[in-house]
């Protein structure tokens, strides 16, 4: 297949609208996205609230369906998924990193890390114990392992949601405003964190983002304003 790059690409989005009833009124978030991500990239969706971006994510990380136009990840249109489909998809390709961390209070790091490995309704073989700790030392939390959430920093909590995003070795790893809790120090520390990930394991990061920070060290820029694309740039200036 060869339809407009999305053989290359691991995320196209082709005439994306979405549209939210409110009342009698329609409201539409996006009003027509186009653009093509590359694997392995460190790509931020920027722009300021209420402009589309957590929309934008909603749908490439399959939790929502666009109103018009289509999503491909890795060139399968999700419009064409039953839920099943849809609920593997996001279990086997995506990682999801939530700016409240969204972390199981009575779960240690360790096992927090390892819950993803044992949801869902498929049989699945016993979990990679040895990964669990490489993600864990990879985030820096080998003396925090048995700690609860209640226990860590927010900085170290952010840490343990990005090695559960990882835990699942996801190809897309997808991460809403993930600085917006955190002083400037860890969000720094943070943002460094994941970019060398994306670099190490060939992950594609997307970010939604109105942090400056994540924008300046991306690979990739999409600036949404108003439910439309007015900035799609790769770092070295190149307009797409």
């Amino acid at each position: 297949m060869n339809r407009n790059g999305l053989e290359k690409a691991v995320v196209s989005v082709r005439g994306v609208k979405k549209m939210y009833p409110l009342g009698k009124t329609e409201v539409w978030a996006l009003r027509g996205i186009d653009f093509d991500l590359s694997r392995g990239d460190f790509i931020s969706i920027a722009g300021p609230s209420g402009s589309g971006k957590t929309t934008l994510l909603n749908l490439l990380g399959c939790l929502d369906t666009p109103t018009e136009g289509e999503v491909f990840l890795e060139g399968v249109s999700t419009r064409s998924l039953g839920d099943d489909q849809i609920t593997d998809l996001r279990h086997q390709v995506i990682g999801f990193i939530f700016q409240s961390f969204n972390l199981i209070p009575v779960l240690s790091v360790r096992e927090n890390v390892e819950f993803p490995l044992l949801i869902g309704t498929r049989r699945r073989p016993a979990p990679d114990q040895q990964w669990i700790d490489h993600l864990i030392e990879a985030v820096g939390l080998s003396d925090w392992r048995l700690h609860k959430p209640n226990e860590l920093s927010g900085g170290q909590r952010q840490r343990v949601a990005i090695a559960r995003s990882l835990v699942n070795r996801p190809r897309i790893v997808i991460a809403d405003e993930p600085t917006a809790n955190l002083d400037s120090k860890t969000g720094e520390a943070i943002i460094d964190l994941m970019k060398r990930i994306s670099h190490e394991l060939g992950t594609t990061f997307i970010f939604s983002t109105h942090d400056q920070r994540i924008v300046d060290v991306a690979d990739h820029v999409i600036r949404i304003l108003d439910g439309v694309v007015v900035e799609n740039s790769l770092a070295s200036g190149v307009m797409l």
